[in-house]
């Protein structure tokens, strides 16, 4: 099984990555697809858990701000109720902000110089203070209603073992928001937004131009911050199991969400890292196929399962299986208990190995087949996760290759242990996402939190 590379279009060669002398951040990426279209990002590490109590919503503020007085907007005159609109976009998270425009290659020293203003201050307008209370005060009051803020407001505190981050969201607080002063901002903005503790991403077809020497012109004049930053600190959460009975009724599906928490690990080199998220993706997708099938064994109808693997915060990544139901939730997710029960004891057959193992490279072929023109996008969004969580950054050809060496030499022993690992792991959450409570005794209850025992 080989993969056509004279197409592949996420070619490590072609990446530069490095740091000005004030400590910024780059990465440099000439991607082709997109002829004349450049992606753009800045990435600063902060977010909501840099805030005080007193001041829910401060780095989201900011960054509707540094959008909303960015020069990449444009003047709807046609439309009374929406007059401004940026061609920037942005999110504020829990541990960073991240600004992105895509623009022509005509206008990507302005976009850079943009992104210069929003790391000095100069996009923090007192004027516009105002226009993005309003912005933000619409945004928390629409966003708050959603079934997915309630649930993430009820989970990730019970998920991270930090009840206080109910009250840390990135969304913000509509009283303190309201109560934000201009100093406050300024004060907030001149404690996180630093070059050393940011980066600037460039991707697209960028060859012919000395994109290096732009970002030396437009940011080595922004100095190195005298105060080091201190990145929040908080303790991952181990204990026992829990369970989570979450009554949501606008939900269109009902759900149970399996949590499982990974252990943090500290690599000796990045291909011990591969490894591992490679055995471990492999891992989850086996499982995931395999409940599904024998759930289809036994005529059980369900909307979706997912195994999958999600980092809430940079220290904590979790395994979660979601399933969602039309009814019925509580009596498929005992038998989806029972199947992960079975599977953990025993483990696979000779037999169910070899099929999986095929299925898999499978469809790992056709998928590295059908997705080798990589976008801009993607390929800024790995760079990114590459700063913020040091994630790997490989060519398609070699991470085609890694997946089905790895995948190939694995031994059903080996599979085995590590599903074993999977599904006895004791830090786990189970949430019930539901119309209304499942449960109608404790002792029910009870036993749902020692399925895996």
């Amino acid at each position: 099984m080989k993969i056509n590379s004279s197409r592949n279009y996420r070619d490590m060669d072609k990446l530069e990555l490095g740091k000005l002398e004030n400590g910024l951040n780059y990465y440099i990426y000439n991607n082709d697809v997109e002829g004349d279209v450049i992606r753009i990002c800045l990435v600063v590490k902060v977010g909501s858990l840099m805030e005080k109590d007193n001041h829910g919503g401060i780095a989201h503020f900011i960054e509707h701000m540094c959008i909303y007085n960015s020069d990449f907007v444009y003047t709807n005159k046609d439309n009374s109720d929406f007059v401004q609109n940026s061609l920037m976009s942005g999110y504020t998270n829990f541990e960073e902000t991240v600004y992105f425009l895509n623009c022509k290659i005509e206008e990507l020293k302005d976009g850079l110089s943009t992104f210069s203003d929003i790391i000095t201050g100069r996009n923090l307008v007192m004027n516009s203070m105002k226009v993005i209370k309003e912005e933000l005060r619409l945004e928390i009051v629409a966003e708050s209603k959603t079934s997915k803020f309630r649930l993430q407001q009820a989970i990730l505190p019970e998920l991270v073992g930090i009840k206080q981050l109910k009250h840390k969201f990135p969304l913000g607080n509509l009283e303190c928001v309201h109560d934000l002063t201009f100093k406050d901002v300024q004060r907030f903005h001149n404690k996180g937004y630093k070059p050393e503790n940011s980066a600037v991403f460039i991707v697209g077809s960028i060859e012919k131009y000395k994109t290096k020497a732009l970002l030396e012109e437009i940011f080595s004049t922004i100095e190195r911050s005298n105060s080091s930053y201190v990145k929040p600190l908080f303790k991952n959460y181990e204990g026992s199991n829990k369970v989570l009975m979450n009554i949501v009724d606008n939900l269109k599906y009902d759900e149970m969400q399996l949590y499982y928490l990974k252990p943090v690990l500290h690599y000796n080199s990045m291909d011990d890292d591969l490894k591992l998220k490679i055995t471990d993706y492999f891992g989850l997708t086996l499982i995931e196929g395999y409940i599904k099938e024998a759930l289809s064994s036994k005529e059980i109808d369900i909307i979706s399962l997912n195994f999958v693997s999600q980092r809430l915060l940079s220290e904590s990544n979790f395994s979660v299986l979601e399933m969602k139901v039309k009814k019925g939730i509580l009596k498929k997710s005992k038998c989806v208990f029972n199947i992960i029960k079975e599977l953990a004891s025993h483990g696979l057959s000779e037999k169910q190995f070899i099929k999986y193992k095929q299925s898999f490279l499978y469809e790992l072929t056709e998928h590295y087949r059908q997705n080798q023109v990589v976008s801009n996008k993607t390929i800024a969004k790995e760079c990114i996760n590459n700063y913020l969580y040091n994630e790997p950054l490989i060519s398609i050809n070699h991470e085609y290759n890694l997946f089905c060496y790895i995948v190939q030499e694995l031994s059903l022993k080996e599979l085995n242990i590590l599903i074993e690992k999977i599904l006895k792991n004791e830090n786990f959450l189970i949430s019930f996402n539901c119309k209304e409570d499942l449960f109608e005794s404790k002792d029910e209850f009870e036993r749902i939190s020692k399925f895996n025992q």
